[in-house]
């Protein structure tokens, strides 16, 4: 099936998912995790970043996420410091602000987030030096926290193949891991990712090896980008969601599972906790001695790395996968009683 076939069975299976709404009123959601801030609130130790998916509101899914962080670093702190007058870490979290509501224009909300997502994560890491950063994205946040940690846009070649809901522009901005305000980000996470590609090696469970509705091109400048922060990147796919992992797997028939683009936080958020916890533990540690250059999410000063470091970072383990027909079987979709996505 061409690609452009494959966006399309995409974009249908993903306003299924915000669609299928059921009369009942779902029952009321849990209150946010403590730590939501504002411009101009207090420093933390550890800040998070929150992209959204499609018509969530703030925090939504990814609020089990900022729980289980909470949780997971205070542990890390009690086993740490025997002296138990040190306090444990501050964490809190924002929104990266863009307009995600289903009557925006997808790509033009995306470019929204991907501007202000620089903006919000430079700002504050102007004004809190000190301050260890997280950055987190599901579905649609997804797609916009790859393009901040890769460049927004797509290359102009394959015009046919290289174009989703009108998501075409220039090589945009992007965050390096070796400068500032990149490099005070310890810990990426993608979840959902209408982007995510296949083979990568930030991948992880079972649909690390299936391609998203638009995927990035394995030749292209935004993966090599991407690749830049591999040390401290995850994207969660599970192989049944019918937007991270549509197509690929050496074609035939597939059954996806909406709920499997739903409970990411439900199933992992305590996983990706403590990975997080661990990024922060490997922040903190002194660099060797000849180090050449600092880690990614290291806050002593703005180094850069050597020319052949950023190089070998940005090799990816791009595989080829046959574009198969891919016949999507959303099973139960209509029995769902779904939130929006």
């Amino acid at each position: 099936m061409p690609r452009l076939q494959h966006a399309a069975l995409g974009l249908f299976l993903l306003a299924a998912l915000v669609a299928a709404q059921a009369p009942p009123p779902p029952p009321a959601p849990p209150p946010p995790p403590p730590g939501a801030v504002s411009a101009g609130a207090p420093c933390a130790d550890i800040h998070i970043f929150l992209a959204r998916g499609h018509n969530e509101a703030y925090p939504g899914r990814q609020g089990k996420l900022v729980r289980a962080i909470q949780t997971a670093l205070q542990h890390h702190h009690h086993n740490s410091n025997s002296n138990t007058s040190v306090a444990p870490p501050v964490v809190d979290y924002e929104d990266v602000i863009f307009d995600n509501a289903l009557h925006t224009q997808y790509c033009s909300a995306v470019a929204a987030g991907h501007r202000a997502g620089i903006a919000q994560i430079s700002a504050y890491a102007a004004r809190c030096p000190a301050s260890r950063l997280v950055a987190s994205g599901y579905s649609q946040g997804a797609h916009v926290l790859g393009d901040i940690l890769s460049g927004a846009g797509e290359e102009e070649e394959e015009e046919e193949e290289g174009t989703f809901r009108g998501c075409r522009g220039e090589q945009g901005e992007s965050l390096d891991p070796w400068r500032a305000p990149g490099n005070r980000v310890i810990a990426a996470l993608l979840f959902g990712d209408v982007r995510h590609t296949a083979n990568q090696a930030w991948n992880t469970l079972d649909g690390a090896a299936f391609d998203g509705v638009f995927p990035r091109r394995r030749a292209g400048a935004q993966l090599a980008a991407l690749g830049r922060w591999a040390p401290a990147l995850r994207d969660w796919c599970q192989a049944q969601d019918p937007i991270c992992a549509l197509r690929g797997g050496g074609g035939g028939m597939r059954p996806f599972l909406a709920q499997h683009h739903l409970d990411y936080f439900d199933l992992y958020a305590d996983e990706a906790a403590a990975w997080v916890a661990e990024m922060l533990d490997r922040a903190e540690r002194p660099p060797p001695p000849d180090s050449p250059a600092l880690p990614p999410g290291t806050v002593a000063g703005d180094g850069d790395a050597p020319e052949s470091s950023l190089e070998g970072r940005a090799a990816t383990a791009g595989v080829v996968m046959g574009f198969g027909g891919v016949v999507g079987v959303v099973v139960g979709l209509v029995c769902f009683v779904l939130v929006v996505v």
